[in-house]
């Protein structure tokens, strides 16, 4: 009698640890759950909106049994950290699935002290670091805004319709792997201030055939531009010197 006992509190103990989110509201179908100590995540399944709420830093995810329902993300006024940016986001640039693959817009409260946003992609509060352009933004051309200096790792990472980027001559960094995988981009326009390309930026852009670096440009990080092209490579203008790299 025992030995059923102890299987019984088992399989209950087991049962409550590993419970997925309750439905709160069946007339919206909203889950919830914790994300950090102080901070909640909410998806609402009629209109695809992921909500992370609370005070503090968001450490864990947890909402990634819902992530083909999400299309949009929204970030609170207390958020303050977001401790791993493939949460929100994309397919990684190894494949692998990330929690949020069908976002099309990030929206950030207006008094959040630490994030914000604009049509739609998510910077830092002072717009000068592009944390995140949505994987399934419809746009199919973008222009990063000018007050923009450094777009931040995996910031383009998969993304699926652009097909034109232009990055203008504020951003001094290009950080490894910000631009990858994104398979229909054909246009590619680096503006002379850029100072810097890390290894693997703009890696595995099929559709890519042709890039002009500017003079400004001091530093090219190894494979920057590996995969890119059908051939392997695009054709690279470095000032008038064609070359690959």
């Amino acid at each position: 009698m025992r030995k059923y006992i102890r299987a019984f509190l088992l399989l209950l103990i087991t049962g409550i640890l590993c419970r997925t989110p309750e439905v709160v509201s069946a007339e919206d179908q909203t889950v919830t759950g914790n994300c950090g100590d102080t901070t909640t995540w909410t998806v609402n399944l009629s209109t695809g909106q992921l909500t992370l709420g609370g005070t503090g830093s968001v450490t864990k995810e947890g909402w990634e049994a819902y992530r083909d329902k999400i299309t949009s993300v929204y970030i609170g006024r207390g958020i303050s950290s977001i401790w791993n940016m493939y949460w929100l986001g994309d397919t990684l640039f190894t494949g692998t699935t990330a929690p949020c693959g069908n976002v099309e817009s990030f929206v950030v409260a207006y008094d959040n002290q630490k994030f914000s946003s604009e049509n739609g992609v998510l910077f830092n509060k002072e717009q000068t670091i592009l944390l995140r352009y949505p994987r399934k933004k419809a746009s199919n051309a973008y222009f990063v805004p000018t007050s923009v200096k450094e777009i931040r790792e995996h910031a383009f990472c998969n993304v699926q319709n652009l097909q034109e980027l232009s990055i203008p001559g504020n951003v001094k960094k290009i950080k490894a792997s910000a631009i990858t995988e994104c398979e229909r981009l054909q246009k590619l326009y680096l503006s002379e201030g850029l100072q810097e390309i890390e290894s693997g930026a703009f890696k595995k852009s099929l559709s890519l055939q042709s890039v002009t670096i500017p003079a400004s440009v001091q530093t090219v990080g190894d494979y920057a531009f590996a995969d890119c092209g059908r051939k392997g490579y695009p054709g690279l203008q470095e000032g008038n010197r064609k070359r690959n790299v």
